[in-house]
């Protein structure tokens, strides 16, 4: 499966993103805005990485293609590809090690997708996915010499949606649904509107729902709904942590849904299946 995949491609344009993703984010830190030139080239390294990560899909598990794409197995040959390509190979012993994380890691997933019920929330799966990945990336850059892992993940972009080709960033950019709003009421509102239209609810529901969504905000960690935004943020790229607690805050608000409004039938069914992370943005 990943015999067909063009490693020696796909290290040259992974590598050659990160400088130009650090120049991003230090443009945008220091006021400036987003660079336009090294917009436009980032955009066009990444037109090539498209089509793998579209080819990948549906042949290793993951959610969405660049859960396909953060699988450890694909994410282990990225890793090796573009520090090739960036001057700073692997070691024997390095490769040795990656491929054995990989390994661990790849049957580890697999144990996990054969462990779920039917009725499993899909947003469950998901943070399990986004775990499994987090810890794999931790695990690899683990291996690697400090000088290898900053070439990879410079600080000013580690663990940043959009920015962080090699963790869990990458993988939870795909989940973000904003609940924009200053303060927990307007969170509430946001969020009731971003999630109660799926659920294909009755008005005497509806009425119970809010209330519950309504209850739920009022209890969100402070350090999600009154965090500051920095300008990275602004232009969405959140720190992955954000948004993880987020997506485990909204499974804890679907199970809520479902016993307490309560749900059943159909309408249980999309509260299960409901795979977004509702993320306070103020």
């Amino acid at each position: 499966m990943l015999g067909t995949v063009e490693w020696s491609q796909i290290g040259e344009h992974m590598a050659a993103m990160v400088p130009l993703c650090e120049e991003i984010a230090a443009s945008l830190l220091e006021g400036k805005g987003l660079p336009s030139q090294a917009v436009g080239d980032a955009q066009k390294h990444n037109a090539v990485l498209v089509p793998t990560a579209l080819e990948i899909h549906g042949k290793l598990p993951g959610t969405g293609a660049n859960g396909a794409f953060t699988h450890p197995a694909f994410m282990a040959n990225a890793i090796e590809a573009a520090l090739r390509a960036a001057g700073m190979p692997l070691s024997r012993a390095q490769l040795t090690q990656l491929e054995e994380l990989a390994r661990r890691f790849a049957d580890e997933d697999r144990r996990r997708l054969e462990g779920y019920a039917e009725d499993t929330f899909q947003l469950r799966r998901t943070v399990d996915e986004g775990d499994l990945r987090r810890r794999f990336s931790h695990d690899a850059m683990a291996l690697l010499t400090p000088a290898q892992h900053e070439r990879l993940r410079p600080p000013a972009i580690r663990d940043r949606l959009q920015l962080d080709l090699y963790s869990e960033a990458i993988f939870w950019g795909q989940f973000v649904r904003p609940a924009r709003g200053e303060g927990r009421a307007e969170v509430a509102t946001a969020a009731s509107g971003a999630l109660l239209p799926a659920l294909g609810l009755t008005a005497e529901q509806e009425a119970a729902a809010r209330a519950v969504v309504s209850d739920w905000a009022s209890r969100l960690p402070a350090a999600l709904v009154e965090r500051t935004p920095d300008a990275l943020d602004e232009m969405g790229m959140l720190h992955a942590s954000v948004v993880r607690d987020s997506a485990v805050e909204t499974l804890a608000l679907l199970r809520r849904l479902v016993t307490e409004v309560p749900l059943e039938g159909d309408s249980a069914a999309k509260a299960r299946g409901f795979g977004a992370a509702l993320v306070p943005w103020r």
